[in-house]
């Protein structure tokens, strides 16, 4: 039984949310164009519901439907009739799968239940993934061969074709990959979690991925050959954040890899927006380590787990503080340097100007000091911002265009000279402050004016949370004129004299 698919459908019982099969075939990476995918999901859901009707607990399978919600497949029908529910076709005119999803979700909403039931599975019951041919006859934790290069050239030979159902050599080289750098995979993520106490793995031997192919009827829905293998480690209670350590084999580069990784398909639980945070947040030092190519002949398994897990027990910590600030949406990570973290927009701001009150009682200002710390810190977000927008080009494989970011001399009504990576110019004005976003800030009729001119090229970068040690920042992009994101006040003014 497959106990990630059974966790994923208690959850969804709790949240009262049936999933649908599409998303259920995309959480496991399976492909709905292909049969024997659709079959293994059928499989996995059948014998999900069986263990669940031998310990006298609704059918969880009644959590999976179609897309719109409101129907089951037959399937679920015929299983529900091998169970001793009744004749199928009457289950089905009855709207039992309707009644099996009330009482699944009322049974595993009840907090005694979910606390006594949920890990309530027998060893001999559990697996998750069939045994490979390869593998047949070997104990469950007998070591196997270490990884080859052979196999990592044969994944690499592979790596993004399509997939030919009816090729004998195709339907081969598929079963050699699972067979071979997938089980593996398993064994490398299912020896981890064992030295991990609170971690589990999500680790399906998923060989292919959807895409799409021109063909001389148009457009063609395939499945391709994936270019690594890969499978998931995470802490217990993160299982549905998305933010994940990964292991597994690269073909593209012909290596083992390890790293902090976040999941951005279409299906993730994680919003676009949490999506973009953690690109930004996960730190490069931990986003790919590998095991090249020409050293794997010197690694074994021992060496391999000490190595992954000491990278996992080290960045801990890292991941604890990305998964936080990611679903709070608060920024707090420690091991962050030098890092500009762009977020979205808010919707929120006022209406009009906040009324101001006068106290007109006097106070000493050190002009000097105060001047000397706004310009410094001024200078330190404009350096950041430099620093982002040379990643940016260069992520966009423009290292021509770098050094043309520069800082221009004051009174143009920006601070920066950048470009877009299609080569036209960019003009960014930058406001930094230690304090939150939504502070005031002051804005030159200078800048202003230079908006109005130059909407189609025109940002202001809002730098918020500053901190000098880390050098550590968030900010919001206002494009186009200043006037349609913020309200004016005048706070000062030129005075000329009036004609009597």
């Amino acid at each position: 039984m497959n106990i990630e698919l059974r966790n994923y459908l208690v959850e969804r019982a709790r949240l009262k949310a049936p999933a649908a099969y599409s998303t259920i075939m995309q959480q496991l990476e399976l492909n709905h164009e292909i049969p024997e995918h659709r079959n293994l999901l059928s499989s996995e859901l059948a014998e999900i519901s069986r263990f669940e009707r031998r310990k006298g607990r609704p059918m969880l399978s009644s959590m999976a439907v179609y897309l719109d919600g409101r129907g089951f497949g037959n399937g679920f029908f015929e299983l529900a009739e091998e169970l001793g529910f009744g004749n199928a076709a009457q289950l089905k005119s009855q709207r039992f799968g309707n009644q099996m999803q009330t009482e699944c979700i009322n049974f595993w909403r009840n907090a005694e239940n979910y606390q006594r039931f949920r890990n309530d599975a027998s060893e001999s019951e559990v697996h998750e993934t069939p045994t490979p041919p390869a593998m047949q006859g070997e104990e469950q934790n007998e070591e196997p061969e270490f990884f080859t290069l052979e196999e990592l050239d044969f994944l690499s030979e592979w790596a993004g074709r399509t997939y030919e159902k009816h090729n004998t050599e195709h339907r081969e080289a598929k079963d050699y990959i699972m067979e071979s750098l997938g089980s593996k995979t398993v064994y490398w993520s299912e020896k981890l979690i064992e030295r991990l106490p609170g971690f589990e793995t999500f680790n399906w031997r998923m060989w292919s991925q959807k895409g799409w192919e021109e063909t001389p009827e148009g457009k063609k829905r395939v499945a391709r050959f994936k270019p690594y293998t890969w499978a998931r480690i995470y802490r217990t209670e993160d299982a549905y954040k998305d933010i994940f350590f990964t292991v597994g084999a690269d073909g593209r580069k012909r290596c083992l890899v390890y790293k902090l990784d976040y999941y951005f398909e279409k299906n993730s639980e994680l919003t676009k927006a949490q999506q973009l945070l953690c690109e930004q947040l996960i730190p490069n030092e931990v986003s790919w380590l590998e095991v090249p190519y020409t050293e794997i002949t010197g690694y074994s398994w021992q060496r391999l787990l000490d190595e992954t897990e000491k990278f996992i027990r080290e960045n801990e910590n890292l991941y604890d503080e990305i998964i936080q600030s990611v679903w709070s949406g608060e920024v707090k990570v420690g091991k962050l340097k030098n890092r500009l973290i762009k977020r979205d927009v808010p919707q929120e701001g006022v209406n009009t100007v906040p009324e101001r009150t006068f106290s007109f009682t006097g106070h000493h200002t050190d002009w000097e000091k105060r001047n000397k710390e706004n310009s410094e810190l001024g200078a330190l977000g404009e350096e950041l911002v430099m620093e982002y927008e040379k990643k940016m080009l260069q992520e966009a494989e423009r290292d021509d265009l770098i050094s043309e970011v520069q800082k221009v001399k004051d009174g143009k009504g920006y601070d920066i000279e950048s470009r877009y990576p299609d080569g036209r110019v960019k003009y960014i004005e930058v406001k930094t402050t230690t304090s939150g976003a939504s502070s005031p800030m002051v804005i030159t009729l200078n800048e202003v004016a230079f908006s109005e001119m130059n909407p189609e090229n025109y940002h202001l970068y809002r730098v918020f949370n500053f901190d000098r040690e880390t050098r550590v920042a968030e900010f919001h992009d206002y494009s186009g004129n200043i006037k349609n994101h913020f309200l004016l006040e005048g706070v000062e003014f030129y005075a000329h004299k009036k004609k009597q």
